[in-house]
Formats: structure tokens, C-alpha cells, sequence
């Protein structure tokens, strides 16, 4: 039976077949499952978390003690200062100001809670997204035919001169063609292990353990 990529329908019977959790893809498509799968929940968050910051600032502005730095002196200071060196100096002064230091601070953490309370019962933190998991698999079955010879042109052609990541069209001296599974563990030349990049995404490309010894671009 011929396989087809689930999202473009192309037909995967000269291409790489990377199953994503289950269901066929083409190399190009499933990165970009991969992409909505892990990357649009991070958007989202993000997008919801310049929502949250700008709330945030309006509701400073409002209230500007909201996550304001705790003043150094204020006028309790030098008042319960002056009682206490009245009532016994050098230790009554050192008593009083430690003393209304303590209720200051107590006061301002308390006033600090009111406002973080009034802020975030109406506009909570977006929770972070949690990890997604899902499963990648490259289709090896037809790895045992005979190997592609001089390759490169062929799959050139096959792939439109477009790199099958960035989807962007190169001239021939920008492209290279990428083993998906490495050859030093098994990958052959076979067009079903073989798929356009240019050079920066080459240089950029993890999966299935794969790692560029001497990057250009990087």
C-alpha cells in the first residue's frame, strides 16, 4: 500500500516517511507537527504573558507602591528615634528606630500582599505550558533496496531546490542533501533516508542524533 503524508497528501513512496505519534508525514511536515506540537503552546504563553505585563504596569501606575522598593528612612524613623533618645539616649534611640523599623515592615509586606492579592485575583499568571511528548519514528523499511546512485542532483530535483525545513529556494551551490538517519548507525543512500537542506539549516538539523562536526553558520 502507498504511503501518503497526512498533511499535504504527497506521496511517500521516494520519500522519507517520519511517523509523528503514529501518523505519516514527509520530512517537511513533520516539522512543522513538531513546531505547532511544542512551539504554539510556548507562543501562546508568551502572548499571554505580555497580556499579564501590561496589566501589570497599568495597575503600578495606578497604585504605585505595588512592587515599589521598601523606603530607606521615612518620618517614623527619625520620630520614634527622637522619643527614644528622650526616654533613654544611645539605647532608647537604637530601641525606638529598630522597633519602628519592624512595624514598618510589617506594614508595608501586609500592604505589599493587598495590592499582589487585588492584582492577581483578577488577572492571574499564566501557567507555563507543560512538556510536550510525542513519538517521531523514521520509516527504515525500504532501506535494504539499492542505494540512490549520485544522489544529490536527484533529490535536488525531487525536492524543487527548496529546503525542506526553512522551505525557502536556493541556488544548487546552497543546498546540500541530508542523510536523516546518520550513516555511521545504519542510514544509506537510499531517497527514503535523504532530503534537501540549505547549508543553515544543516548546520542547525538534531534529529534522530544528528550533529554537524564543522558548522558554517553557527
Amino acid at each position: 500500500m502507498k504511503q501518503t503524508c497526512i498533511v499535504c497528501s504527497v506521496s511517500l513512496h521516494d520519500r522519507a516517511c517520519i511517523f509523528v505519534d503514529s501518523e505519516p508525514h514527509c520530512f517537511r511536515c513533520a516539522k512543522q507537527t513538531v513546531d505547532e506540537l511544542v512551539q504554539a503552546p510556548i507562543r501562546e504563553h508568551e502572548r499571554k504573558m505580555k497580556v499579564y505585563e501590561e496589566k501589570k504596569a497599568a495597575f503600578k501606575k495606578r497604585n504605585p507602591q505595588f512592587e515599589a522598593e521598601e523606603p530607606f528612612l521615612d518620618w517614623g524613623v527619625v520620630l520614634f528615634g527622637v522619643i527614644g533618645w528622650l526616654i533613654f539616649p544611645v539605647i532608647g534611640t537604637i530601641i525606638g528606630v529598630m522597633g519602628w523599623q519592624a512595624i514598618r515592615r510589617f506594614l508595608w509586606n501586609r500592604e505589599q500582599n493587598r495590592l499582589y492579592q487585588a492584582f492577581e485575583s483578577k488577572n492571574p499568571m499564566p501557567v507555563p505550558p507543560k512538556p510536550v511528548e510525542f513519538d517521531l519514528e523514521l520509516d527504515e523499511s525500504r532501506f535494504g533496496e539499492p542505494a540512490t546512485d549520485k544522489y544529490r542532483l536527484q533529490i535536488l530535483l525531487r525536492d524543487g531546490y527548496t529546503c525542506q525545513n526553512c522551505e525557502q529556494q536556493f541556488m544548487e551551490k546552497d543546498l546540500e542533501v541530508h542523510h536523516i538517519k546518520l550513516q555511521a548507525k545504519g542510514g544509506t543512500h537510499h531517497r527514503t533516508n535523504l532530503v534537501t537542506l540549505c547549508i543553515s539549516c544543516h548546520d542547525r538539523e538534531k534529529w534522530f542524533g544528528h550533529k554537524r562536526m564543522y558548522p558554517t553558520t553557527l
